[in-house]
């Protein structure tokens, strides 16, 4: 059996610097995405955050419609983005409406072009 030693010094040390160092710089960005990307609601919340992006604002029933899914059920992922500090709402004329955080707009905005450009996206090899 080959020592942990032998085995870090077959290593390449500048790729594992470098790759060390992008790791850091992407800190913030990981933690963004694992925010909104849980395992079980990651495909409803990315569409959410997308039309509402695309959108600009969008009422629950807007929402209701677009993803073909129950208020209810819905109001269970805005509820979690909005806590979440990713969405906001407003009332307007008894209409509950959604609109994304500015900030948060602006650090998604290159996943969202991604989508907007590659519309069968396929992560086969």
């Amino acid at each position: 059996m080959e020592n942990k030693l032998d085995f870090v010094l077959e290593c390449n040390a500048e790729q594992i610097a470098s790759c060390k160092e992008l790791a850091k710089e992407l800190d913030t960005s990981f933690d963004l995405f694992s925010t909104i990307l849980t395992p079980t609601e990651n495909h409803i919340r990315l569409k959410i955050l997308y039309f509402l992006n695309q959108e600009n604002e969008l009422s629950n029933a807007d929402l209701s419609e677009i993803l073909e899914m129950q208020v209810s059920i819905l109001e269970l992922h805005l509820n979690g983005l909005v806590e979440s500090g990713f969405l906001f709402s407003k009332m307007k004329s008894k209409i509950l409406f959604y609109y994304i955080n500015e900030e948060k707009s602006k650090e998604l905005s290159p996943f969202f072009r991604i989508l907007r450009k590659n519309k069968n996206l396929s992560f086969k090899n």
